[in-house]
């Protein structure tokens, strides 16, 4: 987690294994989660955001 001030993200790489009648799928994204520090000091999730990335 990067914290600026009362802010702060957190960045990372998910990997989803899907399973259906159809078959199965693994699914790559990033995922950033932005956090506000309130007036009690305690980090509350205040945005999420998730996009597809390619494999290495």
């Amino acid at each position: 987690m990067q914290p600026f001030g009362d802010t702060a993200v957190f960045s990372h790489d998910v990997e989803t294994r899907v399973a259906t009648h159809a078959g199965e799928e693994t699914v790559h994204e990033r995922e950033t989660i932005v956090f506000a520090r309130g007036g009690d000091g305690r980090w509350t999730a205040v945005h999420e955001h998730l996009s597809a990335r390619t494999t290495a």
